[in-house]
């Protein structure tokens, strides 16, 4: 057993609710009011970013919103910062869903440097919850995944 395996592996694997987590993200996003959510996609290679990226193009056409073109990263925040800028320029991007906190910090900085307000014009939401999300400017919306178990939930072996 694996634990985020990728795309097609033949093993079994355990793994967050990666699709519920995406979904409350894109959720949050059109509560706001957004028209629709750009994604900033993880790698190819990774089923936890699958997962998230088929959620939100699901939702999006579940509801009859447009579904933007997707750029991907790779989980780092350079990636995000690439993409970012890439989104910065546009004046139709008001809604982001970055597919893990790194690469929402990346976003965050080039929408900094080109002077794009956040939040404001434009609102941002990560994945994972990582410790220092909240420490950004400003501080990001995230989605927590849970990493450790809950106290008092015990783990039952197989069989």
């Amino acid at each position: 057993m694996i634990v985020d395996a990728g795309p097609g592996h033949r093993y079994p694997t355990v793994d967050a609710h990666q699709e519920q987590g995406a979904l409350l993200a894109v959720d949050h996003l059109l509560e706001l009011g957004h028209p629709t959510v750009w994604h900033v996609a993880g790698p190819a290679t990774s089923n936890a970013a699958a997962a998230r990226g088929r959620a939100w193009r699901s939702r999006l056409e579940g509801l009859g919103r447009e579904v933007p073109g997707v750029l991907s990263g790779d989980w780092t925040p350079e990636s995000g910062y690439r993409t970012g800028l890439q989104l910065a320029d546009r004046s139709d991007v008001t809604a982001v869903f970055a597919a893990n906190d790194q690469m929402a910090l990346g976003v965050l900085r080039a929408f900094h440097e080109k002077g794009v307000p956040v939040p404001g014009r434009v609102s941002v939401v990560g994945f994972d919850d990582m410790g220092e999300s909240g420490q950004f400017w400003p501080p990001l919306t995230t989605v927590r995944q849970q990493f450790a178990p809950r106290r008092g939930h015990r783990r039952r072996a197989p069989g």
